[in-house]
């Protein structure tokens, strides 16, 4: 994304658009190391008259440092895109982290990172540590049984807080105090570590 200058032929007007295309020049390091959601800001030329907004790798907006001007209002005039106001002016802030700020919230929120669950595996539990999950039926009267299909993980996945062995038979309990019958020290269930 990049800001297109236009002059009217009365070369008194100025329009700003903005060009949807990727960023041209590559991203600086400081934004690659950034955290998810962080906003981070650069200088785009050698006096540092240019910063550029960046979130998630994403070029958000560009803030103008005027401070040499000792204007009246705020010496950082913020710029966006997605800004609802003409010429894509978000407006003038006294900081540029202030600035920052306006530019990102003319963007719509990032998605909130949305961890991918783990995958089951048949296997015994033997060197499995509380708390995990397995895959279980629930019976109507709150009975937890493992799924006993190896071929399909089927069932919900019930959390074993604790782990015990009892008469070479283990079993396991839930936080709400069920217990949960695994059969034999090497029979096989679905777990979810």
């Amino acid at each position: 994304m990049y800001i297109k200058t236009h002059i009217d032929p009365g070369g008194t007007e100025m329009q700003n658009d903005a060009i949807d295309t990727e960023y041209e020049e590559p991203i600086p390091q400081a934004v690659l190391d950034a955290a998810t959601g962080e906003i981070v800001i650069t200088s785009d030329d050698e006096r540092g008259f240019k910063l550029v907004v960046w979130r998630d790798q994403q070029h958000l907006g560009v803030i103008f440092d005027e401070t040499e001007a000792k204007l009246d209002r705020g010496s950082f005039a913020a710029w966006s895109p997605k800004s609802k106001n003409r010429n894509g002016t978000v407006g003038f802030f006294d900081t540029k982290e202030a600035a920052a700020d306006a530019i990102a919230r003319t963007w719509p929120a990032p998605a909130p990172q949305v961890a991918e669950p783990a995958a089951p595996e048949w296997r015994t539990l033997k060197g499995v540590e509380a708390p995990f999950r397995v895959l279980a039926k629930v019976t109507e009267s709150g009975g937890i049984y493992p799924t006993g299909n190896r071929k399909v993980p089927e069932g919900e996945r019930v959390e074993v807080v604790r782990l015990e062995l009892r008469h070479g038979l283990r079993y396991g309990h839930t936080a709400d105090g069920r217990e949960i019958y695994f059969s034999g020290v090497a029979s096989k269930c679905w777990v979810v570590v």
